[in-house]
């Protein structure tokens, strides 16, 4: 019998290796000379919300979250919502709870299951897919906003890869609409989340 592993799963939550490589390389110059240039695909795991758990475990911390950026962006309930990168979905989730029609979109396996879980939970209907930022599985003209929260944008190595999630986000957005929203760290800095016209900054 074998057991299932996910590439979303920390190493030490594997437990079919007998060895766990912990070699540490000490101080360098330039630490982006030893990561890997796709680090993100592995590190949204458990070990991510355990990490991250003083925010992302703090409902009252999404609900101000949340505040800011309904009023920044004007969102209405009817009004239809991308979170995209969207994690455990814990700004998706709280936009649902308030009646507005929100999903969300993560390339990360594990906090998708765990959004789905926690939408069951509640009875929220709210739909969670994985899906990949530059390739986006949805329709032209489909949204009238789209967030893109907690640092989640400029991953890539190449400015390139970052526009091409621009120019989809300029794609599914309706085209009257353009509302995006990316929000700077706002546990350092206070700074409200930034609104966009895509049709100016992506053209």
């Amino acid at each position: 019998m074998t057991e299932d592993i996910h590439a979303d799963d920390p190493p030490d939550s594997r437990r079919g290796g007998k060895s766990r490589d912990r070699r540490t390389i000490g101080p360098v110059p330039n630490l982006e000379e030893h990561v890997k240039s796709d680090w993100w695909r592995g590190i949204f795991n458990r070990l991510y919300l355990k990490t991250d758990g003083d925010v992302v475990d703090d409902p009252r911390i999404t609900e101000r979250e949340i505040d800011r950026i309904v009023r920044v962006l004007h969102l209405q309930p009817d009004e239809k919502i991308l979170d995209l990168c969207c994690g455990q979905g814990r700004h998706t989730l709280e936009l649902a709870r308030r009646g507005y029609n929100a999903e969300g979109l993560d390339q990360s396996h594990y906090l998708i299951q765990r959004a789905r879980s926690t939408a069951k939970k509640e009875g929220l209907s709210v739909r969670f897919r994985e899906g990949d930022a530059r390739r986006l599985p949805y329709r032209t003209d489909t949204y009238d906003a789209v967030l893109v929260l907690g640092n989640s944008f400029g991953y890539f190595d190449f400015v390139e890869e970052d526009l091409r999630i621009l120019t989809e986000l300029r794609r599914i957005l309706k085209a009257a609409e353009e509302r995006f929203g990316m929000e700077p760290d706002t546990r350092e800095t206070g700074k409200e989340p930034l609104p966009f016209d895509l049709g100016r900054q992506a053209a």
